[in-house]
């Protein structure tokens, strides 16, 4: 695979003992890392231009990638890396000169739309798809008869909802309750937002993932094509019915 925000692998060598993966050099860390710094220096989270800017990114990524029939299985903000045009843009965290590249495919694979082989759970629970985290807790005797790039979708909506609140959307660090919020499908936004913002993570987080929007579908969304000055903004406390 080459694209441009994917981790290009240059060479491989090895010696008795280990092999040395050669990759291109990113400059500014992991996307967490570059999160969790602005909302230091800045005291607020990314702004909806800035996400915008790099969702655009990791969507025309994951577009290639489900394109080709590859999942990733294991999208999460510590997987995707930052490089940044110069320095000065590093020590500010110009995120507008930056380019994000996916990372880590260690889980990846193949999707074969004639069989249903991935059966396997892999992956980071907090970014896991429903189905999947019922499967890994063995609370269920669903059966899990195959699985798509869906999967890969609901993790975005995780990365999403973190660069826009800095936190995570089910946030716990125990597993069943994590099940359980999942469930709900109760998740926190800001009371005041913009229609196009709200409507771009529900088609992410869908708990069916056959209604999940698609990477294809996710770059025609108004969030990625619209001016953020026509943006609608919107009270989520009138919306709910839209929300469900």
């Amino acid at each position: 695979i080459e694209h441009k925000n994917i981790m290009r692998l240059i060479e491989i060598k090895q010696n008795s003992e280990n092999y040395y993966l050669i990759c291109e050099l990113c400059n500014g860390g992991s996307l967490r890392q570059c999160v969790n710094k602005y909302l230091k220096m800045y005291n607020k989270t990314f702004s909806e231009e800035i996400i915008q800017y790099l969702m655009k990114q990791i969507i025309e990524a994951l577009k290639y990638l489900h394109g080709k029939h590859i999942m990733h299985r294991d999208l999460k903000l510590d997987n995707i890396l930052v490089n940044f045009k110069d320095e000065n843009d590093k020590s500010v965290l110009n995120m507008y000169g930056a380019e994000v590249k996916i990372i880590d495919f260690g889980f990846a694979a193949h999707v074969d739309k004639k069989q249903d082989l991935h059966k396997s759970v892999l992956g980071s629970p907090m970014y896991m798809d429903p189905k999947l985290l019922k499967k890994y807790t063995r609370t269920s005797n669903i059966d899990i008869t195959g699985y798509d790039e869906s999967i890969d979708i609901w993790s975005l909506g995780n990365i999403f909802y973190e660069m826009l609140t800095g936190k995570l959307a089910f946030d716990t660090n125990d597993i069943k309750i994590l099940e359980q919020k999942i469930d709900t499908g109760f998740y926190s936004l800001p009371t005041t937002s913009y229609k196009e913002v709200v409507g771009f993570l529900i088609g992410m987080f869908q708990y069916d993932s056959e209604k999940r929007l698609t990477a294809e579908e996710l770059s025609k969304h108004d969030f990625l094509s619209k001016n953020i000055r026509h943006f609608v903004r919107i009270d989520i406390n009138t919306v709910k019915n839209y929300i469900k």
